[in-house]
């Protein structure tokens, strides 16, 4: 991880650059925000101004705290992507320039993408004045804040910014709106704004500072996004997003929804299930493939009631647990091809029926064995029923320890 607020401090004390030193060497100087949004539970964001080829949403392609991130895309520079939080002003009427104490976020550029390289997230302060409704954008860019046009930023890694100091530029909404082409002014100075020219506008610009942004001009939201005249394709994220009115803070740690991924239990339900679940108890998943796809070895997978059209590749260690052999069907009738393949060792096998393709010329039933020459071992296939297989029941090769048994189904 970078950490490239560094590069912009000024007159640095011997301890500071040795607390400098020190962060380097341990990692980070942030923690993660504390609210965790997700597509389930978005905490009031959702994408806006989302454009042609542009997206974004909250993936698990590029984890920073947790299991993921926000992630954008372009192809075009006719692609743009936004993400958004809102509130009411009304409602916390200190969130206002003025009171502003940190601000922060991070961001990741992946490589290989032909946008110019000094593009980045950008994040904006959305401000409304409540009693005109004079509204617009504070923007952050890179570019304008330590970053070079046309010069690539450091790629596949994240990068934390500390952007309370930084430099933002206006875009004030209006009729029509007015962009104010002056990229050096920080938020302090904004709210400094004491003439109609801004604080750093040069007195040749033709450009008014539309807004008055005084000490009470209320903060509304905050947008990142990318896109609208980048040139190229993009594949970027964010996390981490930071903004503090004091001790109240607006946060986000994107996270995808939690997932039967990696853990040691996946529901399936035929019935009541969808592969786009969770898999999680409560919230099952359709197929038994899946389950078995997505939990870790040594797992189980519990498979509810149903009649279930599919053919089975089990590669890892797992507990395939059938809710008996009267009330789950495995129907393979239509595979011309082993119905299960078990090709790993500590596989537990129970509780279902297998119906096989009675016709099928390569129709297999319950295929076990390791990868020639491997060897597996720990094999066991309980209170289960083969049907209609052309070829075999359970076929076992190069299997050390294998125990089937056909008993009753468990009461």
């Amino acid at each position: 991880m970078l950490i490239r607020n560094f590069t912009r401090w000024r007159g640095l004390t011997v301890l500071g650059v040795i607390a400098i030193i020190m962060v380097m060497m341990t990692g980070s100087v942030y923690a993660a925000a504390s609210t965790i949004v997700t597509p389930s539970a978005p905490m009031g964001w959702s994408p806006q101004n989302v454009r042609n080829d542009g997206t974004v949403a909250i993936t698990n392609t590029q984890a920073r705290d947790g299991d993921g991130s926000l992630e954008f895309t372009q192809l075009t520079q006719d692609d743009k992507a936004d993400f958004e939080v809102y509130w009411d002003p009304n409602s916390f009427p200190d969130r206002t320039l003025a009171n502003i104490s940190a601000f922060s976020f991070e961001w990741y550029r992946a490589s290989g993408g032909t946008a110019p390289g000094h593009f980045v997230p950008a994040i904006r302060l959305v401000y409304r004045n409540t009693v005109t409704g004079e509204a617009g954008l504070l923007i952050w860019e890179d570019v304008y804040n330590g970053g070079t046009s046309g010069v690539l930023v450091p790629v596949d890694q994240w990068v934390s910014e500390d952007i309370f100091d930084d430099n933002f530029w206006m875009r004030a909404y209006g009729a029509p709106s007015v962009t104010i082409d002056d990229y050096n002014v920080s938020l302090a100075e904004w709210l400094a704004n004491a003439d109609e020219e801004g604080p750093s506008i040069d007195d040749d610009s033709d450009s008014d500072v539309p807004h008055d942004l005084s000490a009470n001009i209320a903060i509304v939201g905050i947008s990142v996004g990318i896109g609208s005249g980048w040139n190229g394709t993009f594949d970027g994220f964010v996390d981490n997003v930071i903004l503090s009115f004091g001790a109240d803070t607006v946060d986000a740690n994107f996270e995808p929804d939690p997932t039967c991924a990696g853990t040691l239990d996946c529901y399936v339900d035929a019935a009541s299930g969808s592969d786009a679940n969770s898999g999680l108890i409560g919230d099952p998943l359709a197929t038994i493939q899946e389950g078995i796809d997505r939990v870790a070895a040594g797992g189980t997978v519990h498979v509810a009631a149903g009649n279930y059209p599919e053919s089975l590749d089990i590669d890892k260690a797992l507990t395939l647990d059938g809710a008996g052999q009267s009330d789950v069907t495995i129907d393979a009738s239509s595979f011309n091809d082993y119905s299960i393949e078990v090709s790993a060792s500590d596989v537990i096998l129970q509780g279902f029926t297998l119906t096989g393709n009675p016709a099928g010329s390569a129709a297999y039933g319950i295929k076990i064995a390791g990868p020639s020459p491997t060897r597996i071992s720990n094999i066991t296939v309980q209170n289960v029923t083969v049907n209609n297989s052309r070829r075999t029941g359970v076929d076992l090769n190069g299997v050390d320890g294998a125990l089937t048994h056909r008993g009753r189904d468990r009461q």
